[in-house]
Parts: C-alpha cells; structure tokens; sequence
C-alpha cells in the first residue's frame, strides 16, 4: 500500500493522506476504502507461483510501513538480498536496510 500525505493550505492547515494499493494488489475491503479507512491494507489479486521467475517491479522513495516479518542482514549488497529472496517462496520484497549514502545492507 502506498500513501501519500497532502498539505492543504487554505483559511487553515490539514492534511489529507491518499491511499493506494501497489500493481498487483487490490484493497482487502474496498467498502472501508469508499469511506477512506486503509487500515485492512492490501491483497494480492492473485497467488504467485515459486518458481523465480516473477521477478520484482522497483520503486523508490516509498516507505515500508509492515515490517513485522521482516530481517536485516547489514553485510550483504542489494542484489545479494534480491537472490536470497527470489530463492526464498515466502518473500515479496526487499530494499537496503540503510539508505543512506546510496544504500547498504538487506
């Protein structure tokens, strides 16, 4: 799920967050999402098969909000972390654990 957080500047100051499920993905309950509540997430529209060859689509600057089945291994490249994950039936994404200074880690 990816949100984006508007500033709305007019007589006064709110913010208006903006949802939307990733390519591939469909809200888990679309009546909640017709009255803006995101919390039930996203789904997947359908189940991949392991066999590695699915690959994964990039995007940047976007912030992991579940990371509750995640890890980090601070000494492995990025393109490490994507072998080890498309090796992996379980995973479905991966990024730098630090992304500073151009990125590092798993």
């Amino acid at each position: 799920m990816l949100c984006v957080v508007q500033m709305q500047v007019a007589t006064s100051i709110s913010l208006l967050a903006v949802c939307e499920c990733l390519e591939g993905f469909t809200p888990k309950s679309s009546g909640d999402w017709k009255i803006l509540d995101w919390t039930e997430g996203c789904v997947r529209r359908a189940l991949l098969p392991c066999n590695h060859s699915n690959g994964f689509l990039k995007y940047e600057a976007v912030k992991l909000l579940d990371m509750s089945h995640s890890w980090v291994d601070k000494n492995i490249s990025l393109v490490e972390c994507e072998k080890l994950c498309l090796n992996n039936c379980s995973c479905t994404a991966f990024a730098n654990s630090d992304v500073r200074e151009g990125g590092t880690g798993c």
